[in-house]
């Protein structure tokens, strides 16, 4: 299902916004009496409760939530490990929310969705309680669900309820919708309702009618993952948490996302469906090495959307994180080498596998058909990118160019990209070539939604290398391998299987979890 982009004009959704909060400033006495009770549906969300950290409240009303908050945790142990923040744009609310609640750790503060100026990534709890539906516009909605992303740290649930209007109930106002989308031409959609508040002298407050999957897309726009979802009588209630993963290692300054094969896969697959540009690195022993002598280069790194483990020895040095003392750290990390040639699982690494440029790409490319995406192959030797796009010929391989990394040829190489429509970009350069070149150009391609540096996976695709056998691969020793198939590698192997290494065992805090 894709997200249908209906064009409300900006003068007519900031007058509904405005109908909006002079409403609920209207019915503020009532709105506070009819919301004492505990709701029922915050059930749902109570198994993903965090333990800790900041609760951000947008839309916080008169406070209801810290009632449900009470009941779960005790007040002394709510008040030690938790702050929460309050935020509602209508000021007659939020005095009677105050009058309710008081705290050193609770505070309530006049505020827009749209306009969010906290820390990024702060809160662990973020609550949208019955407020997305009162925005018009998709443009808004997701701006504010993007909002709310930018608020909620890496390890953070956001906790979302939004009305289910599709009941017999409401069809009158889906006709009186339908008849005003024609009259405005289409300024109003079907989707845009009045419904009535109080029995006897009736309030029109506005309300967008959110389909189930619709609300789900647009979360995964906004750069959500879904853990969670339930529609009750009434609402859909959603946990989600940001795209990007949440486990992790730093390695001599570079971080590292603790996935799989599938779950990068997955992810990519969001972030192609994001509103944002990303960029993927794959780094591997001799990459952090690099980075460990350019700051410049690291920054590059850790600024990507996604850092796979593309290397044994990432994995490797990752089992060694909670290791501070340099004789432990040998001991371990000798022992761990040898775990290797029985099995990786018995490192117990904070990384969970080794994920390969190469492997990454080639699923990418397989599936790139249902997520409708266009692919453009940039680097390698003249002639390897065509190769491989003759491999994936039935696939959306819009363009190949071999190129180059240098500043002169950004213009033409650039110029093809964008005509060619695609909107994934696999880079070849070589590191650090292909992530500087990534980083300084991924704005001037509007239409690249991620860009991947993938050094020389184009030369093993097309055939021109060959990669090592699997149970080579599975022991860790495709180093090896490849010094055999080309000994001109040797520089560059033993950067990785010796300099690397006695990095990671004889310098201080060069390894810790993120």
């Amino acid at each position: 299902m894709t997200i249908k982009l209906y064009r409300m004009h900006s003068k007519t959704a900031m007058q509904l916004r405005k109908h909006v909060r002079d409403f609920y400033n209207s019915v503020a006495p009532e709105f506070d009496c009819s919301r004492q009770r505990l709701w029922a549906d915050f059930d749902f969300f109570t198994p993903y409760l965090k333990q800790n950290g900041q609760i951000l409240d947008i839309g916080c009303g008169n406070g209801r939530l810290l009632n449900y908050f009470f009941t779960i945790f005790p007040k002394q142990q709510f008040n030690k490990k938790m702050t929460y923040l309050g935020i509602d744009n209508s000021k007659k609310i939020l005095n009677l929310a105050k009058k309710q609640h008081s705290g050193l750790n609770i505070n309530f503060k006049e505020g827009d969705i749209l306009n969010l100026n906290f820390n990024k990534r702060s809160s662990k709890m973020i609550f949208s309680i019955a407020l997305l539906h009162h925005l018009p516009s998709r443009q808004l909605q997701l701006t504010a669900l993007q909002n709310l992303q930018n608020n909620l740290d890496k390890d953070g649930y956001l906790y979302l309820s939004v009305w289910n209007l599709f009941q017999w109930r409401y069809v009158p106002y889906f006709i009186k919708a339908v008849l005003k989308s024609i009259l405005t031409f289409n300024d109003y959609s079907w989707q845009d309702l009045k419904i009535p508040w109080g029995k006897k002298n009736k309030k029109w407050r506005y309300c967008y009618a959110f389909r189930y999957l619709e609300l789900h897309k647009l979360l995964e726009k906004a750069g959500f993952e879904i853990m969670a979802s339930q529609t009750t009588k009434g609402n859909y209630l959603i946990i989600a948490r940001p795209f990007l993963a949440s486990r992790g290692t730093t390695i001599l300054g570079v971080d590292i996302d603790g996935i799989t094969l599938d779950e990068a896969v997955k992810i990519v697959h969001n972030l192609h469906n994001s509103a944002s540009q990303h960029y993927v690195v794959t780094p591997n022993p001799e990459i952090i090495l690099k980075a460990a002598k350019s700051p410049s280069y690291r920054i590059i790194l850790n600024n990507a959307s996604l850092k796979i483990p593309d290397g044994i020895g990432i994995i490797w040095a990752a089992s060694l994180v909670k290791i501070k003392l340099r004789f432990l750290r040998l001991i371990k990390g000798i022992l761990g080498f040898f775990f290797l040639l029985i099995t990786s699982e018995r490192l117990h690494s904070a990384l969970p596998e080794r994920v390969t440029g190469v492997d990454l790409m080639e699923k990418i490319i397989h599936q790139s058909y249902p997520w409708k995406a266009k692919i453009f192959l940039l680097g390698a030797a003249p002639g390897v990118a065509e190769k491989v796009a003759q491999k994936w010929r039935l696939d959306k391989i819009v363009g190949t160019f071999s190129g180059s990394p240098h500043v002169r040829d950004e213009k033409k190489i650039i110029q093809l990209i964008n005509k060619s429509g695609a909107t994934l970009l696999f880079v070849a350069f070589g590191a650090p070539k292909q992530e500087e070149w990534i980083a300084r150009n991924l704005k001037k391609m509007p239409l690249i939604k991620v860009a991947f540096g993938v050094g020389g996976a184009f030369d093993f695709v097309a055939g021109i290398s060959q990669r090592a056998p699997l149970w080579i691969q599975k022991l860790g020793l495709e180093w090896a391998w490849r010094l055999s198939q080309e000994p001109r590698r040797i520089k560059r192997i033993w950067n990785a299987t010796i300099k690397f290494p006695l990095k990671i065992i004889f310098t201080s805090d060069n390894i810790h979890k993120i």
